[in-house]
């Protein structure tokens, strides 16, 4: 195995960058006329965690895939696992309020002067999509549906 996971650490490592983790010791001539095999060592130039387990190549891609899902790497019984990221109130309150920005900046071209001229009502039901934006209650789950612009701009 070249990846390892520890636990200490809550990281990935990787023999080809960090250095192998096992090195054969240096035999003696005797040793090799004498069909020895080789013994293995520690080795000392070694960057992987000495509490660092083995993991396969497809345990490491899946757990990478995980993490791409919004998933995080914790160690369970000294093994790497994905669980769901546990977020405190102030960063859900935060997420909310990010992502309650962007949506009132994607739809700040609504109400230019220049644009839904020929639609009133299309552009006062923006302006109405754009308060309920301002009004959310940071710690509800729903969102306001932003209206239908039958122009390709919707959000």
């Amino acid at each position: 195995m070249s990846k390892f996971f520890s636990p200490s650490t809550g990281s990935f490592f990787d023999e080809a960058i960090h250095g192998a983790f096992e090195i054969e010791k240096p035999q003696t001539a005797r040793e090799r006329k004498a069909g020895k095999r080789p013994q293995t060592i520690p080795n000392p130039a070694c960057k992987i965690p000495d509490d660092a387990v083995p993991i396969s190549d497809a345990d490491h891609a899946r757990l990478m895939a995980e993490v791409a899902k919004g998933r995080q790497i914790i160690a369970r019984g000294g093994k790497p696992v994905a669980v769901d990221q546990v977020r405190s109130a102030e960063e859900r309150l935060a997420a909310r309020r990010a992502q309650r920005d962007r949506l009132l900046a994607a739809s700040d071209w609504t109400q230019l002067a220049d644009t839904l001229a020929d639609d009133p009502s299309l552009k006062a039901n923006w302006a109405h999509y754009r308060q309920q934006l301002r009004d959310l209650d940071m710690e509800g789950a729903g969102w306001p549906i932003a209206p239908d612009d039958d122009l390709g701009g919707s959000i």
